[in-house]
């Protein structure tokens, strides 16, 4: 090393102190599984203490794995498309000026909708200050979270079905209010 250029010299101390993109790949990858992989569950003792794990709760303790990441719960994708047309509808809306508010007094009001609704309301709305999002890509990402389960788990009927111009579609009868009786 001693007779080695300053160039050799160089390349010598990168060989042997830098990492190489596959290594450098590898690691990444190994972090993103592990990130990918982890489960949050609640755990509940049966002095109602709650604490939050990456591990599974021990059997004498309730437990529900939180929504999220490695969530098991897959819609239908017939529901999501439906999630889909409400937040582009929503998000057309409060881009074009109106309040979210008008929005959900659209769908009937807070106490007439249900949370499904209302989460996919909130959840489109909550993009309209962001210049670069179109209509389109909102009707993307509110596809892809429901599928994923992000706005809990949807049953036949549970948002309102709307055309592309946001009007309900013709034949449907009006929703049930949210926490009504049925025969």
């Amino acid at each position: 090393m001693d007779s080695c250029s300053p160039v050799c010299a160089r390349a010598w101390h990168v060989r042997t102190h830098s990492l190489t993109p596959s290594l450098l790949l590898l690691t990444a990858a190994l972090i993103y599984q592990d990130a990918v992989q982890a489960a949050v569950y609640r755990c509940k003792d049966a002095a109602g203490k709650v604490a939050y794990s990456q591990a599974p709760c021990p059997a004498e303790q309730q437990s529900d794995q939180m929504r999220g990441i490695n969530s098991t719960v897959r819609q239908d994708k017939d529901l999501c498309r439906d999630a889909r047309d409400l937040g582009i509808h929503a998000f057309t809306s409060v881009r074009s000026g109106s309040e979210p508010a008008a929005v959900i007094d659209e769908f009937g009001g807070l106490n007439y909708i249900n949370p499904p609704t209302l989460g996919v309301i909130n959840f489109a709305s909550s993009l309209r200050y962001n210049t670069d999002v179109t209509p389109q890509r909102v009707g993307s990402m509110t596809f892809a979270r429901c599928l994923e389960g992000g706005f809990g788990k949807l049953s036949a009927g549970d948002l309102p079905k709307v055309d592309a111009e946001g009007m309900m579609k013709p034949g449907l009868s009006d929703p049930e209010p949210a926490g009504a009786n049925k025969p």
